[in-house]
């Protein structure tokens, strides 16, 4: 399994690879309003007072999906113990006190220093630390407080349980595949 450390860059990334910097990042003047989703898959566990840090995306049905980056930054950590807690995960940093973790993958593939882009895939799903099965528990930080990512991720219209309306598809803010239950449920609408 590979881990990135600091300043050595895993063989499978070298193709891609970005330069290194020697100092911390300036922080941006603006932090990203919206983020992509990381990974596509039902929301297993949502942020509450039994589960307060973040999200859990459930993915038994892919346990290897790739996991992608929900908004550029810099990786600030990539590693960790692959037997507890997070297990495996990267933490980007975006800017002006916000980050994101993505927790318990089964390959990292960034490196601490390096700039991804949204949508970048930065590691592979998996089940390593503190789980019961595959999944991505997602995070968004901002300075020392836990924000939901559902208020900040961007509409995912096709996700199961999804809780966006439809008025989210009428203005544009979401793709419907052809004959999913909510293309029949917004053709209905508009009868």
């Amino acid at each position: 399994m590979a881990v990135a450390r600091q300043g050595r860059v895993p063989a499978h990334a070298q193709a891609e690879s970005l330069p290194l910097t020697s100092q911390p990042p300036a922080p941006r003047a603006k932090a990203p309003r919206s983020f992509e989703w990381p990974v596509s898959g039902p929301v297993t566990n949502a942020m509450t007072a039994k589960h307060p840090l973040g999200i859990d995306i459930g993915l038994a049905a892919e346990p290897n999906a790739p996991i992608l980056a929900s908004a550029t930054g810099y990786v600030v950590y990539a590693g960790g113990p692959s037997c507890c807690g997070y297990g495996l995960h990267v933490i980007l940093d975006h800017g002006n006190g916000v980050q994101t973790v993505y927790a318990h993958l089964s390959r990292i593939d960034v490196w601490e220093g390096q700039l991804v882009y949204q949508r970048t895939q930065i590691g592979l799903a998996g089940n390593t630390g503190h789980s019961r099965g595959a999944h991505l528990h997602f995070e968004i930080r901002y300075g020392e407080r836990r924000l939901d990512p559902i208020e900040h991720l961007a509409p995912a219209c096709e996700t199961p349980d999804s809780v966006y309306p439809l008025y989210a598809v009428l203005e544009g803010d979401c793709a419907l595949a052809p004959g999913s239950r909510y293309q029949r449920s917004l053709d209905t609408a508009l009868r």
